[in-house]
């Protein structure tokens, strides 16, 4: 067969393989694309030491890589099927985990720094906003809770959205008292996860409750409502991956890295890192692995998270409709739930380290 086959509209093979192959074979070219990228750019690559030259590479011929992309892609789309791009959604799968973790760190770190660049700020009207974000934010929080109830968890039947939401509910209870107890906790911070965590609990239930008592919505998902979350999704995976470029201290292991590389001081940069060429070229090959791993992560948004064959045309009706079938399901309800706990897991840790951790400096 070549591709995606074209041997019947009504193949229930075909139409899972134009509804999912695609997405496989797009993120495998983008994947290709930006792994060669990172291996070029990485400062442990066997041939390029030099920082420089690194550089280079990745910003200059912005024309050529874009034909290569798309090149790459077409290429994609015409190899023979034999079971391959379905072995590798596993993979897919995989770092798509690694990629929603790290899309979180970055998160947090996104509203800790937001803050504290607004409380160092000596302009009142700096004030003023970090106090009516933070208000606005948990009125939001509270507000989309309550809908929360009313729409997924209105009678006592709904056992799935009533004890989800009391727990993210009695959690943002939790982490909001400790971000008020310990020294370098802040009420801003808490808001944004509070608010974010419940946007992934309304998503998840939206896309994974059916229409009924316990999904009170009054459709299902329109066509142009998924094409916004769709275009919400994209710029989500590209603000991640620009602002992973300038937050690789998120993820470092050891205080004293993260305070040198903030330091003013250009000779202690020097000396420890080689100068601002090595930092940039770090961030460059930084960005470039987010987006290997969000190459990943779109795949799966696409296919609602399933591996053809493994149950995504359970229901004869479902791949028929291909619109209504993307980013929904247990599925993506299951990723998103988890999403959630993972990111009050996280923001809980940032807060009780200090506590539990006492020798180390975490200043």
């Amino acid at each position: 067969s070549k591709g995606c086959g074209t041997d019947s509209a009504h193949d229930s093979g075909t139409r899972q393989c134009l509804k999912d192959q695609p997405a496989y074979r797009l993120a495998f070219a983008s994947s290709i694309f930006f792994l060669v990228h990172l291996l070029v750019s990485h400062k442990y690559n066997c041939c390029i030491p030099d920082p420089r030259i690194r550089i280079l590479l990745n910003t200059k011929w912005p024309v050529l890589r874009a034909i290569v992309f798309v090149g790459l892609c077409f290429v994609m789309l015409y190899i023979p099927d034999g079971g391959m791009f379905d072995g590798l959604a596993w993979a897919f799968m995989g770092l798509s985990v690694f990629y929603l973790v790290a899309q979180l760190i970055i998160f947090i770190a996104f509203a800790y720094d937001l803050n504290d660049n607004w409380v160092n700020r000596e302009e009142r009207h700096f004030t003023v906003l970090l106090l009516g974000g933070t208000a606005i934010l948990f009125l939001g929080g509270i507000t989309m809770t309550v809908l929360l109830y009313v729409y997924f968890g209105r009678f006592p039947s709904c056992n799935i959205a009533i004890p989800l939401v009391t727990i993210n509910f009695s959690l943002a209870i939790v982490y909001v008292l400790l971000s008020m107890y310990v020294e370098h906790g802040s009420l801003f911070p808490s808001a944004i996860v509070f608010v974010y965590t419940m946007w992934l609990c309304y998503s998840a239930f939206a896309s994974g409750i059916p229409i009924g008592e316990c999904n009170r919505l009054s459709s299902k998902p329109t066509e142009a409502l998924l094409a916004l979350n769709a275009i919400i999704a994209a710029a989500s995976l590209a603000v991640t991956c620009t602002a992973g470029a300038t937050s690789r201290g998120a993820f470092s292991t050891s205080a004293r890295r993260e305070e040198l590389i903030s330091s003013d001081d250009a000779a202690m940069q020097e000396s420890v890192f080689g100068g601002d060429e090595t930092l940039q070229a770090n961030h460059i090959s930084f960005f470039h692995l987010m987006m290997f791993l969000g190459s990943s992560y779109m795949a799966m948004l696409l296919t609602s998270w399933q591996i053809t064959g493994q149950g995504s045309s359970a229901d004869p009706g479902a791949a028929d409709d291909t619109v209504a079938a993307v980013d929904t399901g247990i599925a993506v309800m299951g990723v998103r739930l988890a999403s959630a706990l993972l990111c009050v897991v996280l923001y809980t840790w940032t807060l009780i380290a200090p506590l539990v951790c006492k020798g180390r400096d975490f200043s």
